[in-house]
């Protein structure tokens, strides 16, 4: 090969160190391989040196390892060679920001409290809410929750819609199909506590789980696993600087409180005497927890997965600790 040629990553292929172990964050192919952390500091500055200073600056073994290892990373789609290395820049992370003032927003329905539905979802698409997970622990039969849907369809037309439901008889797939008809909107629909596992596409972007999972109440929430893992690139220049699971989420949890998460303890206040319009504008508290990235958060900030990890500030004594259910330690890479 022309030695005169640098070796350089594609500009979406992003190196993380770790403690332990580091990786490589292909973000637009949204994956990711793992990275020994003796070769961080290598890959971290490809662009900066040609295959011949390489060459010169080792002896022929580690040369040809470095070689083969670059051939590989070239195989795999993370890495090319060009004449050029300047006229590819790295991509700015530091610019990322949010046209919504709330992206995401959970709803927990419960049995002890009513409110106007319709009301919450004017308010959550009015600040521009994209995402919207609406999660019942109790039995809630189709034909309610489209009831009380039914009013803020034109408004849902805008939103993500996720359903989280408890599995009951004589729900059948005909039905689910004529509820999904009604709200186009929806991306999922999971009925948790069913007793057996089966998955259906009822269109091309709706999907009905049935799970054997039993779901009681908001604290099965929380895991950290790598099935959460977002290797892209909205997720990861977002995840540099603002939580990962709080920034611009709201929630109302089963009794009707308003909180940045339903699993939290704190509240500010009754969905039923105050807007979460009112909340998110008029209470400074409620968004500081936005801005705990994982470079903040203690263990976090060492694993080579924080910005493509998941995350959860409750069940915490302080607000700065490790996830309280990830088993992860970045510190043994196990």
């Amino acid at each position: 090969m022309n030695e005169s040629l640098y070796p350089l990553l594609y500009s979406s292929c992003i190196p993380v160190k770790g403690a332990n172990k580091s990786i490589i964050c292909d973000l637009q192919n949204q994956c990711y391989i793992h990275l020994p952390n003796e070769l961080y500091d290598i890959v971290d500055t490809l662009g900066e040196y040609s295959l011949s200073q390489y060459r010169s600056a080792n002896d022929l073994e580690t040369y040809l390892l470095l070689e083969k290892y670059f051939f590989s990373l070239e195989e795999n789609r993370f890495l090319f060679f060009t004449h050029t290395p300047k006229m590819f820049p790295k991509l700015d992370f530091e610019r990322w920001d949010c046209p919504s003032l709330i992206s995401n927003a959970v709803i927990d329905l419960g049995t002890s409290i009513q409110f106007n539905l319709e009301n919450v979802i004017d308010d959550l698409v009015n600040m521009g809410c994209q995402y919207l997970q609406i999660r019942s622990f109790d039995t809630l039969v189709l034909s309610d929750l489209s009831y009380r849907l039914i009013n803020a369809r034109i408004h849902l037309k805008d939103i993500n819609l996720d359903l989280i439901l408890k599995y009951y008889q004589g729900c059948k797939i005909s039905q689910i199909k004529e509820f999904a008809d009604l709200f186009p909107c929806i991306s999922t629909i999971t009925f948790h506590s069913a007793g057996f596992e089966k998955f259906y596409e009822i269109s091309s972007h709706i999907k009905v789980t049935y799970t054997k999972t039993v779901i009681i109440d908001e604290t099965h929430c929380g895991k950290i696993n790598s099935e959460h893992f977002r290797a892209n690139m909205t997720a990861f220049a977002e995840n540099r600087e603002w939580n990962s699971c709080l920034n611009r989420k709201i929630a109302i949890d089963k009794n009707g409180q308003i909180k940045n998460c339903p699993s939290m303890e704190f509240s500010y206040g009754l969905i039923t005497e105050r807007s979460i319009r009112e909340v998110v504008l008029n209470i400074p508290e409620f968004r500081d927890l936005w801005r705990i990235s994982k470079d903040k958060i203690q263990v976090c900030r060492d694993c080579e997965y924080r910005y493509i990890c998941s995350d959860c500030r409750a069940y915490l004594e302080d607000p700065l600790m490790k996830p309280a259910k990830c088993s992860y330690n970045p510190y043994q890479g196990e």
